[in-house]
């Protein structure tokens, strides 16, 4: 089985390697889809690694500095 940085890691190698296919691509429909499929895959990477990270606990409100 897969650690999730293992998963987070194939994700965003497969987004790469979408976006290069995307950019040998003459037709826009096609070239879009691939585009679309890598986004998905930065997406992936992404929401898994913000629930890996650890988070500060709180109430969940920023607090902003009036200065």
């Amino acid at each position: 089985m897969h650690s999730e940085r293992e998963r987070i890691n194939q994700w965003l190698s497969k987004a790469a390697e979408l976006r290069a296919a995307a950019e040998q691509m003459k037709e826009k429909s096609a070239r879009n889809a691939l585009l679309s499929a890598a986004a998905s895959y930065e997406a992936l990477a992404s929401n898994a690694s913000a629930r890996a990270s650890p988070k500060r606990r709180g109430n969940g409100a920023e607090r902003v500095n009036a200065g």
